[in-house]
């Protein structure tokens, strides 16, 4: 993804093995051979539905999200489908369940960089699931979250100071506070936390 043409950025903030791999892209991790499947039936969808899906293809394309395909001899075709968003529209899910019976997970650790109106709700996630993984948030020490972030560090935050790249989205060309925001990075746990 787009976090891979950052990674020399990386090197300058940490050395650590795992985030470095996480940056230059995720592996599968398969459990052995996976047979191919050449064939899969398309869905059918509505004219107004098919051209979304054309609309959200050529978009993630555009963004390098996905590259077109060759057919090949070990191909897995998977099908896809729509759903609704919350805030009108529909997204586009492609279909892996037939894929995961030949994936060997790891211990699943999560990795968070989401809204920063939703930071109390996944702190308080975390601890309840004794979750552990890492987080990207605002370095906002005033906000009434904070303590409770700083509870569950389970490593030393990296600082990401301000940057005008740094959130960068593609309905603008950054975000409004970028001279003044600084993010934190953090391995955080719930297990750090005594809940009882």
């Amino acid at each position: 993804g787009r976090l891979s043409t950052f990674y020399e950025n990386w090197l300058d903030i940490t050395s650590d093995p795992s985030v470095l791999e996480a940056i230059q892209g995720y592996r599968i991790p398969f459990s052995g051979g996976i047979p191919s499947r050449f064939t899969h039936p398309e869905p059918v969808f509505s004219q107004a539905d098919t051209l979304l899906c054309d609309n959200e293809l050529e978009r993630l394309q555009l963004k390098e999200a996905i590259v077109p395909a060759e057919p090949c001899t070990d191909q897995f075709l998977s099908s896809f489908f729509l759903i609704d968003k919350p805030s009108g529209g529909k997204r586009l899910i492609l279909n892996l369940r037939d894929l995961n019976q030949y994936i060997d997970p790891p211990h699943f650790k999560f990795f968070a960089f989401l809204p920063f109106i939703l930071l109390p709700r996944v702190l308080r996630k975390i601890v309840d699931d004794k979750a552990t993984g890492m987080v990207v948030m605002p370095w906002w020490p005033s906000q009434a979250w904070f303590p409770l972030f700083c509870h569950l560090l389970a490593s030393e935050p990296l600082f990401l100071l301000p940057n005008r790249l740094l959130l960068s989205s593609p309905f603008r060309d950054q975000h409004p506070a970028w001279r003044s925001l600084s993010l934190g990075v953090a391995k955080l746990s719930g297990k750090r936390l005594r809940t009882d």
